[in-house]
């Protein structure tokens, strides 16, 4: 016949989902991705002031994680600029081994033209701000 007391006998059981729990949460602790716009390739033909309908934009991507390799599936990247919705692409899914940087370039394929022409025409103006947008 046993000793232990009803309390006692559960003690054990409750301490290692607890453990266990604390381990997953602390492995994954990490900000998963860190991603920064670091290249941008609109092309503009100088002798019309025109630019193109096909951009890039360059993002670089770090996984600052220190113990796992990170896999991302299909990303949408929106573009806005001045509050309004331009156009989106899709990027590939990818895998970042842990603790890297890498670029990974989001294509923007025949852009509407009056779009075009909107930021044609402001860019005579000077610098031209867009807002960008990830998700996945």
């Amino acid at each position: 016949m046993s000793s232990l007391r009803e309390d006692d006998r559960n003690k054990s059981v409750i301490g290692y989902p607890t453990t266990l729990i604390s381990f997953i949460g602390g492995s994954f602790s990490d900000p998963i991705f860190e991603f920064q716009v670091d290249m941008v390739n609109i092309p503009l033909n100088a002798s019309a002031s025109v630019i193109s309908p096909n951009w890039e934009f360059g993002f670089l991507v770090e996984n600052p994680n220190k113990k796992a390799d990170i896999y991302s599936d299909v990303m949408e990247v929106s573009l806005f600029y001045k509050g309004e919705f331009l156009c989106e692409t899709d990027v590939s899914p990818f895998e970042q081994g842990k603790n890297t940087k890498s670029l990974l370039w989001a294509g923007f394929k025949d852009v509407e033209k009056k779009i075009v022409d909107l930021i044609s025409e402001d860019s005579k103006r000077g610098m031209v701000s867009m807002n960008v947008e990830v998700m996945g």
